[in-house]
């Protein structure tokens, strides 16, 4: 397996811009890879080239963003069990979408941010 570079790309909640997680992008073999890495996440999805350009455009986790209906689909794949051992395993792929349920329950996080009590 060849090296891979990925491109970090700090993501943000909200307008506030407060610190999430810092995600990686990468075009790998003409796919671009999104790789989510933190505490909560550990997950390789495939995006489309559109997305890839969106998040590097507007990293926010906020409102009817790329970057956060991408950070959801990660979340998805990590509940499924998908994309969790790239390169091994392979990564998530573009068909991995959350249900309405799961959307719905996820936004409400992103309202309640942990640390924002000032």
């Amino acid at each position: 397996m060849t090296e891979v570079d990925w491109t970090p790309v700090q993501m943000y909640f909200g307008i506030g811009k407060k610190a999430a997680y810092i995600a990686e992008l990468t075009n790998h073999e003409g796919q671009p890879l999104f790789r989510a890495k933190s505490e909560e996440l550990n997950v390789t999805i495939r995006i489309t080239s559109r997305e890839y350009s969106m998040i590097m455009s507007n990293p926010n986790l906020h409102y009817f963003t790329t970057a956060l209906k991408v950070h959801l689909r990660a979340k998805r794949a990590i509940f499924e069990g998908l994309g969790l051992n790239w390169p091994e395993s392979g990564a998530a792929p573009l068909e991995v979408r959350a249900s309405e349920e799961f959307l719905l329950s996820k936004q409400i996080e992103f309202i309640d941010i942990p640390g924002e009590e000032e």
